[in-house]
């Protein structure tokens, strides 16, 4: 008894000590009881998803077993093999930044002219613009800003120009667009979307970032925006185009085949990786996975070749030629200090040579059949008639007289991404193209300047939004 009341009484103080100090902390943290909460969940989450990915080693296990499951881990073990491999690719390149001439990144181009005189070179431009869901400013602000205008005068002159081309890629703004347009003119977007003037790529609600994006999002986006085409359009997409991630994975190269998608164009990659397969002529490949052996998971991927996705970087190797034919410059500038020299009859044939010149020595660091990509915009471009008008009209007048001489053997006008993947297919069988496995990570745009900060920061946010993906219906 005298062992068992002094055991009591603290049992009972220990008790109300516990009761007054959960009471305390209720009081005191129930207006943020809500995200303590989710926290607390997370957590459990993170611990219970780990504890998910080990073997236990108390459960009695067959040695063999085990050792399959290690087997399958095993990033050497493929089910399929490529001409290209990631491990084997870098560790091969030297990675010295030299200076390779007026293409900086890369080398000098030559070419004959009678390269061409079996075949003509056909060249497909693509006129483009990128618009970020929320960069600098919101969603929202781009939208009321800029935009709404650009959509609205696309779809004008596409209307009234049957030739004109334009890809674009984030429904997001489309499905905004689309809830203030009138019935003739969503009848006349629909058209043209239907008739292949105006090519919707990927079709997810943006172009989602592919090295952190769960592949779980990266499903939901895609089956949003598709699913918003679907429903108001009546078409999905079967070309992807993403010029603006920093990076390219595999897993969402497997997804777009899952999706219906089996050509695709991607930008940023590494330049010394960009230079080492323009060597070669590999900047375009058959990527396939590594476990497939089947070919039911490869995408035939276009890699562009140049430092950026503007139009000083897309005719040919030397951006200071290029901008002169990116005509709305005469109004913003060019960095390398030439202005664009609008199109006449008496001037065509002199900028003409320039420009086929320039397209030539792209062509060479291809082996498709000779076609040729020419994207033709940049970020938030395209947004007035005035500006349509600029563009397509200077362009217009250089296209009718390359076309009309002979001596060029080449072939120019307006085309989408789906045109273009087409023509290259029909003069050029999948098994002459090189297969690749692997991602494109890290990304590099000048000097040692990766694009890997933003693996790890804003984790609390990160952490966040993997949480509420999961509660996401």
């Amino acid at each position: 008894m005298f062992m068992r009341r002094p055991l009591r009484r603290f049992a009972v103080i220990c008790g109300v000590f516990f009761v007054i100090t959960l009471l305390t902390y209720f009081y005191a943290t129930r207006g943020t009881m809500d995200m303590k909460i989710l926290q607390e969940r997370v957590h459990q989450f993170n611990k219970d998803f780990a504890e998910k990915l080990r073997v236990p080693v108390e459960v009695d296990v067959p040695h063999n077993i085990v050792e399959q499951k290690e087997l399958k881990c095993d990033p050497q073990v493929h089910a399929s093999r490529a001409d290209i491999e990631t491990g084997p690719l870098y560790d091969n390149i030297p990675f010295k930044n030299e200076a390779g001439g007026v293409w900086k990144q890369g080398f000098n181009i030559s070419y004959s002219p009678s390269d061409w005189n079996n075949k003509k070179l056909e060249v497909l431009v693509l006129p483009h613009s990128h618009q970020d869901p929320g960069w600098l400013m919101t969603l929202n602000e781009y939208f009321e800003k800029s935009t709404h205008r650009g959509l609205d005068a696309t779809v004008d002159f596409l209307g009234k120009n049957s030739f004109a081309r334009f890809i674009y890629a984030e429904v997001a703004y489309l499905d905004r667009w689309w809830k203030d347009l009138s019935p003739s003119v969503r009848t006349l977007f629909t058209k043209l979307v239907r008739d292949g003037q105006w090519e919707i790529a990927t079709g997810g609600w943006v172009v989602h970032d592919e090295a952190l994006t769960h592949y779980g999002a990266a499903i939901s986006q895609l089956i949003e925006g598709q699913h918003w085409m679907l429903d108001n359009l009546g078409v999905v997409p079967n070309v992807s185009w993403a010029i603006d991630v920093f990076g390219h994975s595999t897993t969402a190269t497997y997804i777009l085949r899952k999706a219906g998608i089996k050509n695709a164009l991607i930008h940023r990659v590494h330049y010394e990786v960009k230079k080492a397969l323009a060597k070669k002529q590999n900047l375009e490949f058959i990527w396939r996975q590594s476990w497939d052996s089947s070919g039911e998971t490869e995408v035939f991927v276009h890699l562009t070749p140049f430092f950026s996705y503007d139009i000083p970087h897309t005719c040919g190797p030397d951006p200071s030629i290029c901008c002169q034919f990116d005509f709305i410059r005469n109004v913003l500038g060019c960095p390398w200090g030439v202005l664009p020299t609008m199109i006449t009859p008496s001037n065509v044939q002199a900028r003409a040579e320039v420009l086929v010149d320039q397209y030539r020595k792209k062509a060479k660091l291809f082996s498709n059949g000779d076609v040729l990509l020419v994207p033709l915009g940049d970020d938030f471009r395209y947004l007035t008639l005035a500006e349509w008008d600029f563009q397509v009209s200077n362009y217009q007048m250089l296209m009718d007289h390359i076309n009309s001489k002979a001596s060029y053997n080449m072939h120019i006008r307006f085309g989408t991404l789906s045109e273009y993947f087409d023509l290259v297919h029909s003069r050029s069988k999948l098994k002459e193209f090189s297969t690749f496995i692997g991602d494109f990570y890290t990304y590099a745009d000048l000097d040692d300047d990766f694009w890997s900060g933003y693996y790890t920061s804003h984790a609390s946010f990160k952490s966040m939004a993997r949480f509420v993906e999961a509660e996401v219906r």
